[in-house]
């Protein structure tokens, strides 16, 4: 019985150090996937692996919109573009955020998630939308679905429940936003009068 005790207190630290390594591994994982937070509102996270994917949808549909009617697209793009345009896409994923909360405030996630497929699934056989969504987002039709027409859904759906109880959403909206407690981890971002801000 001592001998099997000694074992056991002799692998201990070798137990810790492949609990430390693999955990170092996992982090290391994550971040270079970009499973970490770039914004917590409420207690829900904006991840940055999420906010790279629609800034890049965000960027190539700009891009596209521009050749498409005419114009030369610059090759490169100037800092205070790209902090517009990454102002502009992490509002919008912070203001889903919210919408989504209050929805869930209000029904459970299941209802939610039937009314919302209800509003799209209307757009899957559209084969004009799916042969936009590569050439103007740069991304697969299912990406868009998610990116785009989930988000729009919900907020058309909150917008019927807020108009039924006598409510306007861009009020409900400007008033979440100014209340509901909301930090972003980035150099560049700050969160400032209840919207999204380039650091000065």
């Amino acid at each position: 019985m001592k001998r099997f005790y000694h074992r056991v207190r002799g692998a201990k630290p070798i137990v810790w150090l492949l609990l430390l390594i693999g955990a170092g591994l996992a982090f290391f994982f994550f971040i270079s996937v970009g499973y970490y937070p770039i914004a917590l509102v409420g207690g829900d996270i904006v991840s940055a692996r999420e906010f790279f994917e629609h800034y890049e949808s965000a960027t190539t549909y700009s891009t596209n919109f521009v050749s498409t009617y005419g114009e030369t697209p610059s090759t490169t793009v100037s800092q205070a573009a790209t902090l517009d345009v990454q102002v502009s896409v992490l509002e919008q994923l912070i203001e889903d955020v919210l919408v989504e909360k209050e929805l869930r405030r209000e029904m459970g996630k299941d209802e939610i998630n039937r009314l919302v497929e209800a509003k799209v699934s209307k757009y899957d056989s559209d084969p004009r939308l799916q042969r936009a969504a590569p050439i103007l987002f740069g991304v697969g039709f299912d990406a868009l679905r998610e990116r785009v027409l989930v988000p729009r859904a919900r907020r058309e759906l909150l917008t019927g429940r807020l108009f039924l109880r006598g409510e306007d959403f861009n009020t409900w909206l400007s008033n979440e936003k100014l209340n509901r407690s909301v930090l972003i981890f980035s150099g560049a971002l700050e969160w400032s009068g209840g919207k999204v801000q380039a650091k000065k």
